[in-house]
């Protein structure tokens, strides 16, 4: 999760915490999926209902 989270942090201009939650929420499943089949990793973000508002960069 951390190299996704960095990832995106570096190529973007502008992000806040829900743009990069959205996106780690995707790659993470993804990249396990690929090379741990049958096994699984769910990020989570709490509280949700503020994320949209903390900037990241």
């Amino acid at each position: 999760m951390t190299y996704f989270l960095a990832k995106k942090i570096s190529e973007s201009s502008s992000l806040t915490l829900k743009e990069a939650y959205d996106y780690v929420e995707v790659e993470v499943p993804k990249y396990m999926k690929k090379h741990f089949p049958g096994r699984t990793q769910t990020p989570q973000l709490c509280p949700q209902d503020s994320a949209a508002k903390v900037k990241l960069k």
